[in-house]
């Protein structure tokens, strides 16, 4: 088999944000591998291996990552991986084929750990207390 598409949330994406991901393999056998580390750091930690075929549940959850298989939504032998990005992440995607000899892998980094100087600073007063938001120069996330 091989993976036939292979897609994920493009652009800068900031910590908190939703991440999709898309995955489909012409044999109806695909496997999702995700690994994260600090964006500081050099090794990786794999956190999780999804296997589907076609005998599989739709839905799976684990650790906050949701995966979908052969659904209305999905299509036919697609999954769907969705998840919030954590602050100062980056998780590494593989969608492989079910004997992994075919695959394609991104990775997604919280754009916002680079951030410079804020700007567009605004104060916010509560009965809860007081909320800072500004966003981050040279980059499209927003912070609080």
């Amino acid at each position: 088999g091989a993976i036939t598409n292979f897609t994920c949330t493009d652009g800068p994406v900031c910590a908190r944000d939703r991440i999709e991901c898309s995955c489909t393999s012409n044999s109806g056998i695909l496997d999702w591998f995700i690994s994260y580390r600090h964006i500081d750091h050099v090794m990786w930690n794999q956190i999780l291996s999804v296997l589907f075929n076609k005998a599989t549940t739709n839905e799976e959850y684990h650790y906050g990552y949701n995966f979908t298989f052969n659904t209305t939504y999905t299509g036919l032998n697609t999954s769907i991986l969705t998840f919030n990005l954590n602050q100062s992440e980056s998780v590494h995607i593989e969608c492989a084929n079910g004997n992994v000899t075919d695959k394609m892998n991104t990775t997604v980094t919280d754009s916002g750990y680079y951030a410079k100087a804020p700007t567009n600073l605004t104060t916010t007063f509560n009965a809860s207390g007081v909320t800072l938001a500004w966003k981050d120069t040279g980059n499209n996330c927003t912070s609080t």
